[in-house]
């Protein structure tokens, strides 16, 4: 079973008993907790039994737990038995179904009951419009058989008589029939009442092919009530966080975030007003750590090795062999830090949810929101001339005491949308400076119009390089702005390769994101000004060789 979020339900649990050994209890999840990637459900039970070994019955339970992650406590000095978890033959149970099933199971008994005495009466009026049919024809028979023909005024007589009741027969079926067609009107109203009760049913059950039953034995030295757990794993549940993150700018700017989660859950059962309770440990995970393994090196002679890449070129046609590298294997570490609260070992963290939820099995991607964070923050402008044509705004914060998981965001400035993106993972106390959108007020340009290349010196036969870069910045913006430059530069790890810059002002090597050949300026600029950055690049390497 592909293992998903856990969820940790508790379960309040009625006991009947079937016979006197034997007692069915019914079960719906009352809280919940869920993992990243899989999901632990607590069910709890307690019943009153008599002295002696029984047996315990749990119905209705989701076809998918698995037996080998199900396990039954109980109350300290009640033994656990043999336990079982079975799918298709069911045992012969009395009616557990909760309250809520057996009134909405009444409500579509007695819709059902309305439409069909409707009918009824439907077909009674119906008969009336057939009795007078029937009258009509007994009338219209008696013309031929009940008058002499040659009588001409008996004749006229009975014609306006069976003409009257005619009339007032046709009347009678014509009005039944209307009648009828009105109260089959009336019927629509029952009818959609009715399917709509049908729904509400179906979506409390489950077809009884998708169900569990839990079975296990029990043995109580002396009559009690009994406590029991029920506590399962459960794949296809998952939760993640998802953020909106707000900046308020001016004299001392702040940084709003918005964290909601988002969760999705196809255990097969609903989850109805349920506690919840959200984690980040990840026990579908490794338990173990990957294994270390030496890396064996050996030299050969250097007539060897020519030989062996001869050997090599030739059975490639002439193409050198790939060079293969021992594969590397990096380990996963788990987080040690906490959303609210730390567990007891500081490895994960839970969040308990400040209200109960109900969450439909089936349901993808329901996002409810968890709660808002208020950090100060500061701001400046990032540009890359290079790359962009205008800067972008960047806002500094330090974290709290609880870990951002990494989850898509929405990014708000002064309540403009300005961008979607990832907010990467940011621990407990870190201070870190993530994007805000382009400012387009704030533009940059990177022009090259110098570029010479050719041989110098006579007796050395160097190739040299030079090139002038112009970076140029403009802010037409109504405030100042402190700009963090960069400008990616050439840069060698050979050393006939020699490289050398010159700026105006002068540059730092940049240590962002670990990155060489970055060169990185700040600059101050007031509303309204340009400034300029002026880049000298000289590349020099021996003949006989080509820049690449």
């Amino acid at each position: 079973m592909r293992l998903t979020p856990i969820a940790a339900a508790t379960f309040a649990v009625t006991a009947q008993i079937v016979s006197a050994e034997t007692f069915v209890a019914t079960a719906d999840p009352t809280a919940v907790t869920i993992y990243p990637s899989a999901a632990s459900v607590l069910r709890e039970a307690t019943i009153d039994l008599p002295a002696g070994n029984h047996t315990i019955i749990v119905p209705n339970l989701p076809a998918q737990l698995r037996a080998e992650f199900v396990e039954v406590t109980a109350d300290q000095g009640i033994t656990i038995g043999a336990v079982n978890l079975a799918t298709g033959r069911m045992p012969a149970l009395p009616d557990t179904r909760s309250e809520n099933v057996l009134a909405a199971q009444a409500e579509v008994d007695r819709l059902q009951e309305v439409l069909r005495q409707s009918d009824v009466a439907i077909s009674e009026i119906r008969l009336r419009s057939l009795a007078a049919e029937e009258q009509v024809a007994f009338l219209r028979g008696l013309t031929a058989t009940t008058t002499d023909p040659d009588d001409v005024g008996a004749v006229q007589a009975l014609a306006d008589m069976v003409g009257a009741e005619i009339l007032v027969l046709r009347r009678s079926a014509f009005a039944a029939e209307q009648e009828a067609l009105a109260a089959e009107r009336a019927q629509a109203d029952d009818r959609k009442a009715l399917a709509t009760a049908e729904q509400a049913l179906a979506a409390l059950i489950a077809p009884s092919d998708d169900r569990a039953t839990l079975t296990f034995a029990v043995d109580v030295a002396e009559a009690t009530s009994v406590g029991f757990d029920i506590t399962s794993i459960e794949g296809e549940a998952s939760w993640a966080p998802d953020y909106n993150l707000r900046l308020t700018t001016g004299d001392s700017p702040t940084l709003l975030i918005e964290r909601n989660v988002v969760i999705s859950q196809s255990t097969g059962q609903d989850w109805v007003d349920v506690a919840l309770i959200l984690s980040t440990a990840e026990p579908s995970g490794r338990a173990t750590p990957y294994r270390a393994f030496g890396e064996r090196k050996s030299i050969i002679s250097e007539e060897e090795y020519l030989a062996r890449q001869r050997l090599d070129t030739g059975n490639s046609g002439g193409l050198a062999p790939a060079v293969l590298e021992a594969p590397v294997v990096v380990a996963d570490i788990p987080a040690t830090v906490s959303l609210s609260r730390r567990s007891p070992d500081g490895i994960a963290a839970s969040y308990d949810y400040p209200r109960p939820v109900s969450i439909r099995n089936g349901v993808e991607d329901l996002r409810l929101p968890l709660d808002e964070l208020t950090f100060d923050a500061t701001q400046r402008a990032r540009a890359v001339p290079a790359k962009e044509n205008v800067a972008y705004r960047m806002v500094k914060f330090t974290n709290g005491d609880d870990i951002l998981l990494d989850g898509p965001a929405r990014y708000f400035a002064n309540g403009v949308l300005v961008g979607f993106d990832d907010l990467r993972r940011i621990q407990p106390g870190q201070t870190t400076e993530i994007g805000f959108g382009g400012i387009q007020g704030l533009l940059t340009k990177r022009n090259a119009p110098n570029l010479l290349q050719g041989a110098v010196g006579i007796i050395a036969q160097e190739n040299q390089r030079n090139e002038t870069v112009t970076l140029t910045l403009e802010n037409l913006t109504t405030e100042d702005w402190q700009i963090q430059v960069f400008e990616g530069a050439p840069y060698s790890e050979q050393t006939d390769l020699e490289i050398t810059y010159t700026a105006d002002p002068d540059y730092e090597l940049s240590q962002f994101n670990g990155q060489r050949g970055v060169l990185e300026w700040t600059i101050d600029l007031a509303a309204g000004e340009e400034t300029q950055i002026i880049v000298d690049y000289a590349l020099t390497w021996p003949s006989g060789f080509r820049l690449e």
